[in-house]
């Protein structure tokens, strides 16, 4: 199953034009930071605000990537000034809502759990959570 995974890493990582590296076998991003095998989807959050917060996260805690539904939203003002930059640091792509289901079923297939997050009444405690990598 890790080789299975590091071959799909390596093989994005090939396909990818993103500034991160594989160093020893350990992904690194743009500053050489190594990344923590986590993919924060984001498709569904549609508001640049959000997104732009949500990249500044990826971008310290040196996560592997962040799925928006449209790369494009790092282009727009609003997205830039809370970013400060962090778009630059961290790879983000681009997956369609329509697309979600079929991206999320090959990274499972690639040997990532797939956690969802929400906030409601009838939600667990993700602290209680086995978040094993890669995530």
């Amino acid at each position: 199953k890790v080789d299975r995974v590091r071959e799909a890493r390596l093989a994005a990582l090939q396909s990818e034009d993103d500034a991160a590296k594989e160093i020893n076998g350990r992904k690194r991003n743009a500053v050489g930071k190594e990344t923590l095998p986590l993919i924060v989807c984001a498709s569904l959050v549609d508001k640049a605000p959000n997104l732009a917060g949500l990249a500044r996260t990826c971008e310290v805690f040196a996560c592997e990537q962040l799925v928006v539904a449209d790369a494009a939203i790092t282009s727009k003002k609003e997205f830039q000034q809370i970013a400060a930059t962090a778009e630059k640091w961290i790879p983000i792509a681009g997956v369609p809502p329509a697309e979600l289901r079929g991206w999320l079923e090959q990274r499972r297939g690639d040997g990532y759990s797939v956690v969802a997050l929400e906030q409601a009444t009838g939600s667990s405690d993700l602290a209680a959570r086995d978040l094993s990598l890669p995530t």
